[in-house]
């Protein structure tokens, strides 16, 4: 996952989650952020500010035992919230 160009890291599914057929749904996942990565973001400057999200990377999904794997590639703009530094599961990054 990059923010604005710079790389925080790896982040990955804590468990799976279960999906109704034609429903629509979110992945939560879990990572860590060095302080070093922090720092150079300097997040409390960004609260409230636009900022240039990508992620790559691969989820794997399936049902009844047989899984495939499909490639992520995901970039769009979000306005960071300050609960991601105080609480990051209210800021709905963990739920």
């Amino acid at each position: 996952v990059y923010v604005d160009s710079t790389f925080l890291g790896e982040f990955r599914q804590p468990q799976a989650t279960p999906v109704s057929s034609k429903a629509e749904f979110a992945i939560p996942l879990e990572g860590i952020i060095s302080l070093g990565r922090a720092l150079e973001l300097n997040l409390p400057k960004l609260i409230g500010k636009e900022v240039a999200i990508r992620a790559e990377g691969n989820v794997k999904v399936g049902k009844a035992g047989v899984f495939v794997s499909k490639d992520i590639k995901y970039a769009g703009k979000h306005t960071l919230d300050e609960r991601l530094i105080k609480n990051p599961a209210a800021a709905g990054l963990l739920n």
